[in-house]
């Protein structure tokens, strides 16, 4: 009798044993069933993460070009004489050395790149004595007129695309030429013998810096200039640029560091330092003022040249008022 108890106990348990199997089983084909579904949906996520992030990058891209295209559209006059500036100056340049001097198109704007960006290797140069006197002026034409047009446009591509000068910015523009040079006559120069890898280094240390000793030949002239010539504006454009940049910020870190000392100290000294009328004390335009001179950020003469101009001012208003009234008052007396 004691025993039908614990059968059908265990016949329950047995029941129990086999239902929560069953909800198992049924439970993990469910999940194995979901799971592909899962990866599917997680797969699609990421993927439209992706072409989010990229379509937020062509965009950025697209509005950066977009602002500076925009700027030439919008102010023709300061952009369209620059490029026939630039423009005829080449023409003119090939019309003469080609005839003169029987230099090809490629040589003469070659040329003219190691000319104005005054790298100047001397490889190639004029050696008659009518093309010397024209390179002469085409020199001095160069410095004056196109090198600027090429740094200024150059300078604004760059501010475009790194609005805020960062250091590590300024770091990336300083190297990237360097490589950019380097790869080139690593594949040109060194991989055929010509070159050592400390030959390829040289030369793009000398040509991104402007300095061009030209102490080293090309097995390829040819290839090698049409590279030159379209490259090295930009390279000397965006390493002046970084040098620049890191000068910049060299100068601001110092000044901030003078700031912080001057408004760290108030003593007696800087006080009366500061006190410009000296009637013992010193308000709040006079603690400016000071503060701008002792972090050189104004000129005292041009300062004091503004104070007497509102002197002057204040003097001839001084003398028109009574004019003023007397006209009022006689303009009043009349019935």
């Amino acid at each position: 009798m004691l025993l039908l108890p614990c059968c059908e106990s265990g016949a329950e348990s047995s029941s129990d044993l086999e239902a929560t199997r069953t909800s198992d089983d049924t439970s993990q084909g469910r999940r194995e069933s979901l799971r592909p579904t899962i990866t599917r949906q997680r797969k699609f996520r990421l993927q439209k993460e992706r072409e989010r992030v990229l379509s937020l990058a062509l965009e950025e891209s697209h509005n950066v070009s977009n602002e500076f295209w925009s700027s030439v559209r919008e102010h023709p006059p300061a952009h369209w004489p620059k490029v026939v500036a630039v423009v005829t100056y080449y023409a003119l340049g090939c019309a003469f050395f080609c005839l003169h001097e029987r230099f090809s198109v490629l040589e003469t704007c070659y040329w003219l790149t190691v000319t104005v960006t005054t790298v100047g290797y001397g490889d190639v140069a004029p050696t008659s004595d009518a093309g010397r006197v024209v390179g002469i002026i085409f020199i001095f034409v160069g410095l004056v007129v196109i090198f600027p047009i090429m740094c200024a446009t150059g300078i604004q591509l760059i501010e475009s695309f790194f609005p805020k000068h960062r250091v590590v910015d300024s770091v990336g523009l300083l190297l990237l030429p360097l490589a950019v040079v380097f790869l080139f006559f690593w594949v040109q120069e060194v991989r055929y013998g010509q070159w050592s890898h400390v030959d390829a280094v040289w030369w793009s240390v000398s040509t991104v810096t402007t300095v061009g000793f030209g102490d080293l030949e090309f097995s390829n002239a040819v290839r090698c200039q049409i590279f030159l010539t379209a490259f090295i504006p930009a390279s000397v454009v965006a390493v002046s640029a970084a040098i620049t940049n890191l000068a910049s910020a060299r100068e601001t870190l110092r000044a901030r560091k003078k700031e912080a000392a001057l408004l760290k100290r108030f003593d007696s000294g800087l006080l009366n330092a500061l006190d410009d009328n000296q009637d013992g004390n010193v308000d709040k335009t006079e603690y400016a003022l000071g503060m701008l001179r002792a972090m050189a950020l104004v000129d005292p003469k041009r300062l004091e040249r503004y104070y007497d101009n509102f002197a002057e001012l204040q003097q001839k208003q001084q003398r028109q008022k009574p004019l003023i009234v007397a006209d009022d008052d006689d303009d009043d007396d009349v019935p």
